[in-house]
């Protein structure tokens, strides 16, 4: 006599494949952490890529944005997801220079970066992250360039005296003009700021307003210069261990997303620039010498840390 008779084992085998449905979607479950606060205009990009993933009916795939710097320091973030502690970050290319410092040459080379991802610099850079334990699934920020923040007015390059914070991106370029440079996470720009440790900063065109910066910086030194290059990476273990359909359905959203978010930045940069226009920043324009300088010093700093692989990414914007 069947323990389990027909009316049994039904309930009992819909349970079970219930059961391996919520294993498997638990096992194509991605943790990601930002670089910045979710109120933050450069993590919105982020944010809204994860949404359309995960809204993808075809794909069991979901991404669980579980925080940010308070969860992991910035500086930090890259190496959490090289080493698998976290799966995915978005975070800027400079943050985790120790890593893959080649990268940064994305804040120098000329095309936009879904043009980017048509030539041979980007398979370099790809195989650059790859050796660092990373995936480069995404990139953004290539119509919002840096400036220089400062408390009071200048009337030249010469930053001899000035105390400016500075992430890697703006070192190499401060110091070329005499600063004293001091590396702050973000969230620390304010208290510098407050208790008048810094006379300025680097930091691109957008979230001055947004973090209050601009109560203590009423300059800003045009032109801008470089561009921004946030890194959307993952561990490339874990990239590797997904099924060809998930890394589809990242990839379907990530190709239009880079064309798409690069138009919408030009338009929000200048939507930034005009709301510190309003808040009464003066704008200091310190003419062309300002990117010539920027730019032949990073890639001579570039070239000294990386000569043979900077080098060949150099001399493509040349050709």
């Amino acid at each position: 006599m069947h323990i389990f008779g027909r009316r049994t084992i039904a309930p009992f085998v819909v349970l079970l494949g219930l059961f391996y449905a919520v294993s498997a979607v638990a096992e194509t479950t991605l943790k990601a952490v930002t670089f910045l606060p979710g109120n933050s205009a450069f993590v919105k990009p982020f944010q809204n890529l994860v949404n359309d993933i995960n809204d993808q009916r075809s794909s069991q795939l979901k991404i669980d944005i579980i925080g940010g710097p308070e969860a992991i320091p910035p500086f930090e973030l890259g190496k959490a997801v090289s080493i698998g502690a976290v799966d995915l970050a978005v975070l800027p290319v400079n943050y985790y220079r120790a890593l893959a410092i080649e990268a940064e040459a994305l804040q120098l080379l000329p095309e936009r970066y879904h043009e980017l991802r048509k030539t041979a610099a980007w398979t370099t850079i790809e195989q650059v992250h790859e050796s660092a334990g990373l995936k480069l699934i995404s990139v953004y920020g290539d119509t919002v360039p840096f400036y220089t923040y400062l408390v009071s007015s200048i009337d030249d390059l010469d930053f001899s005296g000035l105390r400016m914070r500075v992430t890697p991106v703006y070192s190499a370029f401060y110091k070329s003009l005499g600063a004293t440079v001091t590396n702050l996470p973000p969230l620390e720009i304010h208290s510098a700021l407050n208790a008048g440790a810094v006379d300025g900063f680097g930091w691109p065109a957008w979230d001055v307003t947004t973090f209050g910066w601009d109560e203590f910086v009423r300059y800003r030194i045009e032109p801008g210069f470089y561009r921004t290059a946030i890194a959307v990476v993952m561990n490339v273990d874990r990239w590797n261990s997904l099924s060809q359909a998930n890394q589809k359905a990242i990839m379907d959203m990530v190709i239009p997303f880079e064309r798409n978010i690069s138009e919408l930045m030009a338009q929000r940069t200048l939507e930034e620039l005009e709301k510190q226009r309003e808040g009464g920043m003066v704008v200091i324009d310190l003419g062309d010498a300002v990117v010539q300088i920027a730019e032949t010093v990073y890639w001579n700093y570039l070239k000294e840390q990386s000569p043979e692989i900077i080098g060949r990414l150099h001399a493509a914007t040349r050709n």
